[in-house]
């Protein structure tokens, strides 16, 4: 093309990106994507620690297992413990997909039923369920956080001692304890029993309760109770039923599950 003047004029070429301003284009999307990451685990941080700043509070209101649980105080116990650790669990959820359980069976004056230390005896949606220790509550707990891929994984505590339990507690540590309802002595069941895979006769207590041990107040424990709310407990009172039941208990602990 000519111009007026008789000159050649050159066509306009847009200008290239050249290699640095790619580098640089992609150096920026990797910092956007950095600094996106670190709004979101702050987030998360904020709600877990609220979480755990409310138990160790006691300004919120403990989980209750009624009415969908009628006998599940241990589920209903690990999902608040769940909820402290900033997981999102459901205590339905939990109970009827992830906690091992056995209905009883049996022909009529001879009922036959699970172990408590390795199944939940019935139906804790049920009026007529019974209940179940440690063991079944690990294992509903650690296979719902597995499968999951959540950093956080629980623990046995059972046979601990007054000493590392006071020291967990001071330290902030909430954990699941079997006692009683009253905190009184366990009583054994006169009405109901049945007999164990391995041919035993079974009897349950029927005073057995699964509470959270949150805090302290003073020279007392603060108990986020799934049947009642927040209570305090002497501590003597307290390791009289808990002791008397074995010394029961567990707790959540973190790990890294990326490794």
């Amino acid at each position: 093309m000519k111009t007026q003047a008789g000159r050649r004029e050159r066509s306009y070429e847009a200008p290239r990106k050249t290699g640095r301003k790619r580098k640089r284009g992609a150096f920026l999307r990797r910092w956007i994507l950095v600094l996106l990451s670190v709004v979101l685990l702050a987030a998360g941080l904020r709600c877990c620690n609220r979480s755990r700043a409310i138990w160790a509070t006691g300004t919120g209101e403990p989980l209750l297992q009624k009415p969908e649980l009628p006998n599940g105080c241990e589920i209903t116990s690990l999902t608040m413990l769940l909820q402290w650790a900033g997981v999102r669990a459901d205590k339905t959820d939990l109970a009827e997909n992830w906690l091992p359980r056995e209905p009883f069976g049996g022909t009529e004056g001879q009922t036959t039923g699970p172990d408590p230390e390795k199944a939940y005896a019935g139906n804790p949606a049920r009026e007529d369920g019974w209940y179940c220790f440690e063991g079944p509550i690990l294992d509903a707990a650690n296979g719902y956080l597995e499968v999951n891929r959540i950093n956080w994984q629980a623990v046995s505590l059972t046979d601990i001692s007054r000493r590392k339990l006071n020291r967990m507690v001071r330290d902030g540590v909430p954990m699941a304890v079997w006692v009683t309802l009253d905190y009184g002595e366990p009583t054994l069941s006169q009405d109901f029993s049945w007999y164990l895979p391995d041919g035993s006769l079974y009897q349950p207590y029927r005073n057995l309760h699964c509470v959270v041990l949150a805090g302290t107040v003073r020279d007392q424990y603060r108990i986020a109770d799934p049947l009642s709310g927040w209570k305090n407990v002497s501590q003597d009172e307290f390791w009289e039923a808990f002791s008397a039941l074995g010394s029961r208990a567990l707790a959540l602990q973190h790990v890294d599950r990326d490794r």
